[in-house]
């Protein structure tokens, strides 16, 4: 099992990157073209562009460190943390997630880009949420682990007691 005090760091080392992906992502949005509610990609060796592949690229490695910790230690929320990376496409509706908005390319039922960038930053604090839970949980785990190890040991040794007794063996 891995310590608390590694995976309180490396959760931390998260959230500040993401917050980083959150500013990057401000921007991208910021500077994207938004006609009829359609977000379009800047030209791809545009500073724009470049600003924005960085954008997904970070994200979705952020993304991916970040699943795999929210899938081994709160699975619980596994599904909501999933949700808010990108909506499947048959689904969309003008709906979208934060991968959908790095992305650009794409359809929102917003109309103002202000609202598009508020929709992106809810998104992914969720994300952010559920991924700084995840020390609580472990600690809160480990207790109940504890508990059970002292109980059992506890249980072990009034056994071992109880037979020392009935054998006639006394400690004193």
């Amino acid at each position: 099992m891995v310590s608390i005090s590694f995976l309180k760091k490396k959760v931390e080392e998260l959230r500040k990157e993401a917050e980083e992906i959150q500013k990057a992502g401000i921007e991208v949005l910021e500077e994207a073209v938004l006609d009829v509610r359609y977000l379009y990609k800047p030209d791809y060796s545009s500073p724009e562009g470049n600003r924005q592949r960085e954008a997904v690229q970070r994200y979705q490695r952020w993304y991916t460190t970040s699943f795999r910790l929210v899938e081994e230690y709160v699975p619980e929320w596994l599904d909501t943390f999933i949700r808010y990376y990108m909506v499947p496409s048959a689904s969309k509706g003008g709906a979208n997630a934060v991968m959908d908005y790095l992305l650009l390319n794409t359809l929102s039922h917003y109309t103002t880009i202000e609202d598009i960038i508020a929709d992106f930053v809810d998104d992914l604090d969720r994300q952010i949420s559920i991924l700084l839970c995840i020390p609580d949980v472990v600690e809160i785990k480990e207790l109940n682990l504890r508990k059970l190890i002292s109980a059992d040991v506890a249980r072990t040794e009034i056994e071992q007691a109880e037979i020392l007794f009935a054998g006639g063996l006394s400690s004193t």
